[in-house]
């Protein structure tokens, strides 16, 4: 799966403002229906990214690259040995993010990120998540990548009336660590909290911004700010180190 020209918003908020914020979407936005059966309509995302042993995609971030890329396993909720992951890798160019991702069973991540080999033997040139595969392995083994950092937080999600491509998600107890193996993608300690017990507010959306959400951030007063959770979790657990 490939998406064009998707724009992100974010911005940090205090989670005492979140009612507020829900109550300025919901004449335009419902609850994600994956969220709504869910204990306190979250799901929790974990994902490990990859960079070099000299943290290049790090510091490409921190320098304000126009054009960069980082590379990301990512799961949904709790451990599931009949579950699916996601490859991911994003790309900026200049203001336009691309993003490709492909599903794979959880149990062949590792021959995947550690043996490194495609366990499904060939790349089928008509398919884009072999596409995706493919491009994955290549930078993992020609800028041999390595897991750099587990960020595990909460998500409270909600899509677009009738657009789903508009989402508003609230990030919560967004946590990390440092050089993690691969299995510790279902860690459930030795995090250091990467916030200041702030919560992330993401506005996303295709093109225009939405001019429902133009009004919510002019009423709530908040202004835009580049926030990289890998970064972030990079900048706290080095320091507590």
């Amino acid at each position: 799966m490939k998406e064009y020209g998707r724009r992100k918003l974010k911005y940090f908020i205090a989670p005492e403002l979140i009612p507020q914020v829900k109550e300025l979407i919901t004449p335009y936005a419902e609850m994600d229906p994956f969220a709504k059966e869910r204990e306190k309509y979250t799901y929790t995302i974990r994902s490990i990214y990859f960079d070099t042993i000299n943290f290049d995609f790090y510091y490409e971030k921190l320098d304000g690259l126009k054009i960069r890329k980082k590379l990301r396993v990512r799961f949904y909720n709790e451990f599931d040995p009949e579950g699916t992951a996601f490859l991911e890798i994003k790309r900026r160019y200049n203001n336009q993010i691309v993003k490709e991702r492909t599903k794979v069973p959880l149990n062949q991540l590792e021959q995947i990120c550690i043996q490194r080999t495609n366990p499904n033997g060939h790349v089928d040139v008509f398919s884009n998540g072999s596409v995706v595969m493919s491009k994955f392995l290549y930078n993992l083994t020609s800028l041999d990548l390595q897991p750099a950092l587990l960020v595990t937080y909460e998500r409270e999600p909600y899509v677009g009336l009738g657009d789903s491509s508009i989402r508003v998600t609230f990030d919560k107890n967004v946590r990390a660590f440092i050089s993690p193996e691969l299995e510790d993608l279902f860690a459930n300690n030795g995090f250091d909290f990467i916030t200041n017990g702030r919560c992330i507010l993401e506005f996303k959306f295709n093109g225009f911004m939405p001019k429902w959400m133009r009004t919510a951030v002019a009423e709530l007063n908040i202004r835009t700010q580049s926030i990289s959770k890998y970064c972030l979790g990079v900048n706290v657990c080095q320091n507590s180190c």
